[in-house]
C-alpha cells in the first residue's frame, strides 16, 4: 500500500514540475508570471525529484534536469548564498545546496560536463557560506546545513570543524521528547523534518524518541493534529519509512496516516500546492527508496485512549477527546491551536493565564 501510494504521488509531481519549468530553466511559476520580483531558489529543488525520476523511473528528462540546474547556478550571490523571499536566505542556500548535492549523485553521468562543473563550482561557494555562518534560532536550518555539506564532500573540500559545530549546536536545542527548539519554541513538523535529515545522515536510533511522543498527537483514525497548519503539525513520511522496517510504532503511525489520507481524512503530503511540490516531493522519493516492505504491526498505541491527555517535559499539554484535541505549551501560556475530527478550527493566541 505505501509503495503505490508513494509511486503515484512522485508520478503527479514530476508531470506539475515538468509542466512548470520555463524556457530558462526556472522553476518559481511566481516569478515567471511576474507576481514577484526576486526568483526563489527553493523551487528549484523540483531539479531534484526530476533526477530520480530519471534515474528510478527510466524518464528522459536530462534536458529540463540541466535547464533547472543552471538557473539555480544564476541565481547564486557573490557571497555563496542563494534568495528566497529576500535576496539572501541561509534557509535556502542550504535546503537548495542539498537538494543541488543530491541531483548531481543521481544525474552525473547523463547530463553534460558543463552544467556538472558548473554546479560543483556554486556547491564550493555555497560551501563557504554555510561554514561561515549560522541560524541558531532554526535548528531546523542548522541541520539541513549539516546534510548539505555531508552531501558536497563527494565534490568539494568541507570544512569538519564546521560540520561537527553545527552538529553539535543541533543536539544541544534537542528536548527530551525528541523535539528541537525553534525560536526557543517547539514544532511538530520541524522536529520531524530534522530528524528526517539526521536519519539520512546514521542517526536512526536517536529518531526513536521522538516516534513515541509523535504517536501522542494522532488519532485513532490516522490523522494527525494540525493537518492544516505548519505550527505544530505536518509530519516527513520519510523520517517514520527509514524506521519503520525496526520500528513497529513507526510503521503503524506511518500505516495509519497514510490510510487517512487515502480515504480522505486528510493529506498525508506536506505539498498541497505547487512550491511545496518543488522542495517536497523529493522526500516521497526517499520515502519509496527506504520502504522495505510492510507488515502488522503489533504495537499498541497510546492514542487508542480517547479521552486523554499528556503533558510533556517541554510543557506542551496535549488533551484529546473524542472529538477534538488541543494543544497548548504551558511555558508560554499560550494555546498552539484546537482541532476538531475535520480539521483545525482555530490559532489560538489567547493568555492562558486565569483559565
Amino acid at each position: 500500500m505505501r509503495k503505490e501510494y508513494y509511486l503515484k504521488n512522485i508520478k503527479e509531481a514530476v508531470v506539475a514540475i515538468k509542466n512548470s519549468i520555463g524556457s530558462d530553466g526556472c522553476l518559481c511559476v511566481p516569478f515567471q508570471k511576474k507576481q514577484v520580483k526576486i526568483a526563489n531558489s527553493r523551487w528549484q529543488e523540483g531539479a531534484l525529484t526530476l533526477a530520480w525520476a530519471q534515474e528510478r523511473l527510466k524518464q528522459d528528462l536530462a534536458l529540463e534536469i540541466e535547464k533547472a540546474l543552471l538557473f539555480w547556478n544564476g541565481l547564486q550571490n557573490p557571497d555563496g548564498s542563494f534568495p528566497e523571499q529576500d535576496r539572501k536566505s541561509y534557509a535556502a542556500t542550504a535546503f537548495s545546496s542539498l537538494a543541488v548535492a543530491k541531483a548531481l549523485k543521481l544525474c552525473e553521468k547523463r547530463i553534460s560536463s558543463k552544467v556538472f562543473e558548473e554546479c560543483v563550482e556554486a556547491l564550493a561557494n555555497a560551501k563557504g557560506f554555510l561554514e561561515e555562518n549560522s541560524n541558531q534560532g532554526k535548528t531546523n536550518q542548522e541541520i539541513a546545513a549539516v546534510s548539505a555539506l555531508e552531501e558536497m564532500r563527494e565534490f568539494v573540500k568541507v570544512d569538519g570543524k564546521a560540520v561537527e559545530r553545527k552538529k553539535t549546536l543541533a543536539f544541544e536545542n534537542q528536548t527530551p521528547s525528541g523535539f528541537f527548539k525553534e525560536d526557543e519554541g517547539v514544532d511538530l513538523g520541524y522536529a520531524s523534518l530534522s530528524w528526517e535529515m539526521l536519519e539520512l545522515l546514521g542517526f536512526r536510533k536517536d529518531a526513536e524518541k521522538f516516534v513515541e511522543t509523535l504517536a501522542h498527537f494522532v488519532f485513532p483514525d490516522g490523522t494527525i493534529c494540525a493537518n492544516f497548519s505548519r505550527t505544530i503539525g505536518w509530519v516527513v513520511l520519510d523520517q517514520l519509512e527509514m524506521l519503520a522496517a525496526k520500528n513497529p510504532l513507526a510503521e503503524r503511525i506511518l500505516n495509519l496516516y497514510i490510510q487517512a489520507d487515502l480515504k480522505g481524512l486528510h493529506s498525508a503530503r506536506h505539498f498541497l500546492d505547487l512550491r511545496h511540490t518543488m522542495t517536497d516531493a523529493y522526500r516521497l522519493c526517499s520515502a519509496l527508496d527506504n520502504c522495505k516492505g510492510e507488515r502488522k504491526p503489533k504495537a499498541e498505541m497510546p492514542f487508542e485512549r480517547l479521552d486523554w491527555s499528556r503533558e510533556f517535559p517541554e510543557r506542551i499539554l496535549v488533551v484529546r477527546k473524542p472529538r477534538h484535541m488541543s494543544v497548548f505549551y504551558l511555558q508560554k501560556k499560550f494555546a498552539y491551536s484546537c482541532w476538531f475530527k475535520k480539521g483545525m478550527v482555530a490559532n489560538l493566541s489567547s493568555n492562558l493565564e486565569g483559565s
